[in-house]
């Protein structure tokens, strides 16, 4: 089991301004200090880093280079809508875009939120209609040699949890399931990911408490009856710590999270666990 951290403490969650009016420029961007994040997520000991769309590109076109920090660009974190059909075209431009940068700065996972839900809700073929273009953006990922993940972010408002896996009944794609996502959704995660553990080769560590985002380990997602289930399916995959947002440092964020990875989550991998 490889370990690594998502560089968004150290920039927030945003969307590029140009996405707006321009689907194929529609990603994600934290726009984190490259230098001081990928130093402090290597300091704490962590071996990854997984970064968004945008930042991505961004890293790219400044002849930027993970690699060089001794760190692995685990995985890159992107999104669509995959609902309209006269989006497509310009959607899948966007995500070739992406794949192009992070198989260029050494990635080899493709974690894929999404998708949109209209102001009436779900439609009738809106779950049919999303496997069906997640199967097709994992196969332009397989190519490029990246494994896509499909990343559910179930909930009452969206696509609820019977929704998220009518599209997994319908699609062959990986998961990556955000354990924190999946409980304050409504959705057991140790029952999720004990049923899904075929699919799962790339995890998101977050945790909550009280419906609020905290460190990996202060909160009250069961993360480790999530990790024990996956390791006896035979998972050896990448576990990435997820916090969108420190409330002290996040460099301190991250010690806490990996001390929590190291002591508690580790064992389990290796078989040690008193």
């Amino acid at each position: 089991m490889k370990i690594g951290c998502h560089c968004q403490t150290w920039g927030g969650v945003h969307g590029h301004p140009a996405g707006v009016g321009s689907i194929k420029d529609m990603v994600y961007r934290a726009r984190p200090p490259f230098a001081r994040a990928t130093k402090e997520i290597r300091l704490v000991g962590f071996e990854g880093i997984e970064a968004f769309d945008g930042d991505v590109i961004e890293w790219h076109q400044a002849r930027l280079d993970v690699a060089a920090t001794g760190l692995t660009l685990s995985g890159v974190y992107t999104g669509g809508q995959f609902i309209y059909p006269d989006a497509w075209a310009d959607e899948r431009t966007k995500f070739e875009r992406v794949i192009d940068a992070a198989r260029a700065l050494g990635a080899r996972n493709l974690v894929v939120g999404g998708g949109a839900v209209r102001a009436n809700g779900v439609g009738p073929d809106d779950c049919a209609m999303m496997a069906d273009r997640l199967d097709e953006l994992a196969g332009i990922a397989d190519r490029a040699g990246l494994v896509a993940h499909f990343h559910p972010h179930p909930h009452p408002d969206g696509y609820n949890q019977d929704q998220v896996e009518n599209i997994l009944g319908r699609t062959a794609i990986g998961l990556c399931p955000d354990l924190g996502v999946l409980a304050k959704g409504g959705v057991e995660p140790v029952d999720f990911c004990r049923r899904y553990a075929s699919r799962i080769s790339y995890l998101h560590l977050k945790d909550s408490r009280n419906g609020q985002d905290i460190e990996v380990g202060q909160g009250t997602v069961d993360i480790e009856g999530v990790v024990s289930a996956l390791v006896d399916a035979g998972f050896d995959g990448w576990v990435v710590a997820e916090l969108d947002a420190s409330e002290s440092t996040p460099f301190a964020s991250a010690q806490a999270m990996h001390r929590h990875i190291e002591t508690r989550l580790i064992p389990i991998a290796r078989g040690t666990r008193a």
